[in-house]
């Protein structure tokens, strides 16, 4: 609006300046006209005749006339445009001020204040909007409000709300709650107050806002909710009744508690003076001492316990025990008491306090000594308690106080314990501590107390007993039990390694399950690395190892005996211990990137006989006791008959399956896998094929060479079979010069191949040929001795058709 303004001024400005240079031109002429000689040139132009229709004088007076009338009327109209200039600039520079003020005003506010147009843009934003939104002010105006600084979730929402705004659909929200996005992308949220922006004609042209920022407000409520509703569940749940007055003794908390206590329901409670549960004569002094605290602020009894006596709703008294403190809020003072029924301790306590002199007499006779204690003087003792610590009784009741009687390393012990029992946290204790007797000898004694009233006041009365000697006992059974729980550990250790090699026969999984059981064994304190050393000759095999790099493995493949820690325990039989490996002149192997360590190496031993080292990695510069050493010691030993029992299964495993001249599979080897691939090929129909040799006119080569060079020609022919058969197939000593080769997964054809390449590569390496029999797996044969029979047929073919060739077994199948 202001713009139209200032744009019809201009026209007007414009249209009186060039009215007034209209007239300064006019009078600049007529001045000209008068002041030089252009009448002469006038004169001859017109030569008679008339300027303008009038006379040349005339015309020069009418011309000089309206000059000057222009020049008079425009310098008047100049002066008033001046004046409304001036007076525009005036008005213009002090809307501009009041503009600045108005935006200061803005800036220093405590709010943000935002308008938006009906484009939904900002054309307004004060500084404090600026620093809630983390943006500056040329990053803000101009921007889509909706799209920019709400948060997606509620935008498109908020944005139908404004657009109905601007269309006059709604009325404003005068006050309504909802979150911004700040530039860093936190969320605060604002507390909007609204007004319409409308023009001179009153219609909507967009929004102001003032948005205080409650987000820590908000968060505060939030956690007070949450702490009120944490003291509400707390409070109702308690055994003790919990109530809270105003500063006007006016009942505003009443727990169930309460309402077991006093009989009365929360609902009659309520709005209540305190004074309903209090007998009539404490009600006056309460209500001077509930003066005194609000005006003053200061009482005796806020923080403190106290006993008084409380009034039911029936009207019957009871004594209580409460602990009252103070706290405020906004709207004043308040008091919180929790409250405790003692009716049972006092009626406990005034029995005793009857039976003190039954008491007197009975601590005279006792055999245990009986104290009763008070601000940690002695306020009576028996004859056995001054007994045991070698006073007589007068020496110690009212004399001698707790510090006299306790080891100064003990008396902070005694003290908290005294106080705890006389303050009522808690009704008896039971504890031992050091005490001094009078000669200064130090003593254990063992104390059972409990808060008493002694005149009353609070006190702790108990009994005394000296443990002395029973501590001592107790001392080495403790030792006893720390060597017993030391020998169970080494038990332990031991047992763990006996079922790590017990629980198999197989050699490689017992060197795996050796490693791997003592390395996890805590009380070896061993690194996860270490290995075992079988000794073949002057040769030390590495056969299993955990934890080495491959340059550790490479440097230990050819070792002797004779070779760094593990040779030197191989050869003295003596445990080696080995406690940093730089610095240890005998650790002579080393590779690249070893890092120091420490050895400790177990001669494995069978009897007498040394059969390999177990070797484990230590932490550098390790200790190791004795008794370690003898564990170790023994694992060894262990270790080496299991590894000797493996060795000697392996072997008679051998000697079990394969036959001793050949080394090839011997009959129960031979059944086994026969009978294995029969079941298998007769389920699955899988192909399965056998080949039976002999070797020809074996009897003669005997007679002719000895039976010395026939088991050699055994062996070299059961050499040739095994080097032309595949891993999976079995070559097995059939008996005497016969020899039975287990093909699994072979068609027929594929067997006979096999027998003809093994028949031409004994005549061609060999002085001696073969007839093999070839046999394959059919359905129509029905057992395994069927199977057999029907190969032998085909080799006694073999035999009768001149030896040194292959027959198939006349099983109606075809080769090819």
């Amino acid at each position: 609006m202001n713009l139209n303004c200032a744009a019809k001024e201009r026209k007007r400005l414009t249209a009186f300046i060039d009215f007034l240079i209209i007239g300064i031109l006019g009078s600049a002429l007529y001045l000209i006209a008068v002041q030089t000689e252009a009448h002469l040139i006038i004169d001859q132009w017109a030569e008679g005749r008339r300027f303008l229709g009038l006379e040349l004088d005339e015309a020069f007076v009418i011309f000089a006339f309206l000059g000057i009338a222009f020049s008079v009327f425009s310098l008047r109209r100049w002066n008033e445009l001046s004046h409304e200039i001036s007076e525009r600039k005036r008005l213009q520079k002090a809307l501009e001020e009041e503009i600045a003020k108005t935006q200061n005003y803005l800036n220093i506010a405590g709010v943000m204040f935002v308008a938006i147009d009906k484009e939904q843009k900002i054309f307004l934003m004060n500084d404090k909007g600026c620093k809630i939104l983390g943006y500056d002010k040329s990053e803000i105006i101009g921007k889509n409000w909706f799209d920019t600084f709400l948060p997606e979730r509620i935008k498109h929402d908020v944005k139908a709300v404004f657009i109905k705004l601007i269309a006059g659909d709604v009325s404003p929200v005068e006050y309504f709650e909802n979150p911004v996005l700040t530039k860093s992308g936190e969320e605060r949220i604002i507390a909007w107050h609204n007004m319409i922006l409308r023009d001179e004609r009153g219609k909507i042209t967009g929004t102001l806002s003032s948005g205080e920022d409650i987000t820590e407000r908000k968060y505060a409520e939030d956690v007070l909710m949450e702490s009120e509703e944490r003291f509400h569940s707390v409070a109702q749940s308690a055994t003790d009744a919990i109530i809270s007055i105003d500063s006007s003794g006016v009942i505003v908390f009443w727990n169930t508690s309460a309402e077991r206590l006093f009989d009365y329901p929360v609902e009659e409670a309520i709005d209540k003076s305190l004074t309903i549960i209090m007998p009539h004569q404490f009600r006056e002094a309460h209500q001077k001492g509930l003066s005194r605290l609000t005006s003053t602020g200061e009482s005796s009894l806020i923080g403190k316990t106290i006993e008084i006596v409380g009034l039911k709703k029936d009207g019957s008294e009871f004594p209580i025990e409460l602990t009252l403190s103070t706290w405020k809020t906004n709207k004043g003072t308040f008091f919180t008491a929790i409250v405790r029924d003692i009716t049972s301790r006092k009626q406990a306590e005034q029995m005793l306090l009857e039976s003190e002199e039954k008491f007197r007499n009975l601590a005279e006779q006792s055999l245990v000594g009986i104290y009763l204690v008070q601000d940690e003087k002695f306020r009576y003792v028996n004859p056995v308690l001054a007994e045991i610590f070698g006073y007589a009784v007068e020496e110690l009741i009212d004399k001698k106080q707790t510090v006299d009687l306790v080891l100064p390393e003990d008396l902070p012990v005694v003290r908290e314990n005294v106080r705890r029992r006389e303050s009522g946290e808690v009704q008896s204790i039971h504890y031992d501590f050091r005490g001094r007797k009078k000669n200064g000898e130090i003593i254990y004694v063992d104390v059972y107390g409990s808060k008493t009233l002694y005149q009353g006041r609070p006190a702790v009365i108990g009994t005394l007993l000296d443990i002395t000697g029973r501590k001592h006992a107790e001392d080495r059974i403790m030792r006893q039990s720390r060597e017993i729980e030391s020998r169970n550990v080494e038990l332990s250790t031991l047992y763990k390694i006996s079922s790590a090699i017990s629980c198999t026969i197989n050699i490689n999984d017992l060197f795996s399950n050796i490693l791997n059981t003592i390395t996890e064994i805590d009380i070896m304190k061993v690194e996860r690395r270490g290995g075992i050393l079988l000794i073949d000759g002057d040769k030390m095999n590495l056969v299993s190892h955990l934890g080495h790099p491959a340059a550790f493995l490479d440097m230990h493949k050819n070792m002797t005996v004779n070779d760094c820690l593990c040779g030197l325990a191989a050869r003295t039989g003596e445990m080696i211990i080995s406690k940093n490996s730089h610095t240890d002149c005998h650790h002579t192997i080393n590779y690249p990137g070893m890092t120091p360590h420490g050895h400790i190496i177990i001669p494995l031993k069978v009897i007498d006989k040394i059969i390999g080292v177990l070797y484990l990695y230590l932490p550098v510069d390790f200790d190791i006791d004795e008794r370690t050493i003898q564990t170790f010691i023994a694992i060894g030993n262990q270790i080496g008959i299991a590894i000797n029992n493996c060795l000697l299964h392996e072997k008679a495993k051998m000697l079990s399956l394969y036959d001793p001249l050949t080394k090839v599979a011997n009959r129960n080897l031979m059944n086994v896998e026969l009978e294995k691939n029969f079941a298998r090929s007769k389920r699955f129909k899988s192909p399965f094929s056998i080949i039976m040799t002999d070797l020809d006119n074996f009897k003669a080569y005997n007679d002719t060479y000895g039976h010395t060079y026939g088991d050699r020609l055994l062996v070299k022919v059961a050499k040739i079979l095994s080097t032309k058969v595949r891993t999976v197939d079995l070559v097995a000593r059939y008996g005497g010069e016969e020899f039975l080769i287990i093909l699994p997964d072979t068609e027929l054809k594929g067997a006979c191949e096999v027998a003809e390449r093994i028949r031409k590569s004994v005549e061609a390496m060999t002085a001696v040929t073969l007839s093999l029999g070839v046999i394959s797996y059919s359905s129509e044969i029905l057992n395994m001795e069927a199977f057999i029979k029907q190969e032998d047929d085909a080799l006694y073919r073999a035999k009768q058709k001149g030896k040194n060739r292959v027959e198939v077994s006349n099983t109606g199948m075809k080769v090819g």
